[in-house]
């Protein structure tokens, strides 16, 4: 296991939370009306496409749909969580950017800043942020590589991650 590999299971992870914070704050609706029907079912209208329509089969008649009315926002309970989890992810992907332009290894603190120099960097992070947003990836980077080196069984998780993905890549062949 290569700490390529743990950044890529972190970002997994934070990226299943995100969405799952997404989903949970998605406001459902379940809306009836009248409308044209097409002649499978499948598709409504709510008028015709064409007066040869109704000779195809389009009929009139009551649908039942699922209307989306609300997503998260600003005022929802777990906007601070997902707020959170975006920085985290933010963090996550600078992290991973770092180490594919060091060939995953964890790099020195002046590649990084030649790095930011040139503008190879944080590209997703707001301007006066990008020289933080790196440099705290760098240190992230630091630490779960101490981790790996000092106590690996910590990342079991991780390993049974990459095995599943191998399995299943290897399935698909």
């Amino acid at each position: 296991m290569v700490i390529a590999e743990v950044f890529q299971y972190l970002i997994r992870k934070q990226a299943e939370e995100i969405q799952k914070l997404k989903t949970e704050g998605v406001i459902r609706e379940t809306v009836e009306k009248y409308a044209y029907i097409s002649p499978d079912g499948k598709h409504f209208r709510n008028s015709l496409p064409s007066e040869s329509a109704i000779s195809a089969g389009w009929k009139w008649g009551k649908v039942k749909f699922v209307k989306f009315v609300g997503h998260i926002s600003p005022k929802h309970p777990q906007w601070k969580s997902y707020k959170a989890a975006k920085n985290r992810a933010s963090l996550l992907l600078t992290a991973r950017r770092i180490l594919k332009l060091n060939h995953d290894a964890v790099p020195e603190k002046g590649s990084v800043r030649d790095a930011l120099k040139k503008g190879m960097l944080a590209t997703h992070a707001r301007r006066g942020n990008a020289n933080t947003l790196c440099f705290k990836a760098l240190r992230y980077l630091r630490k779960i590589d101490n981790r790996l080196a000092k106590s690996p069984e910590r990342f079991l998780d991780v390993e049974r991650w990459i095995s599943d993905r191998h399995n299943k890549m290897s399935d698909c062949k």
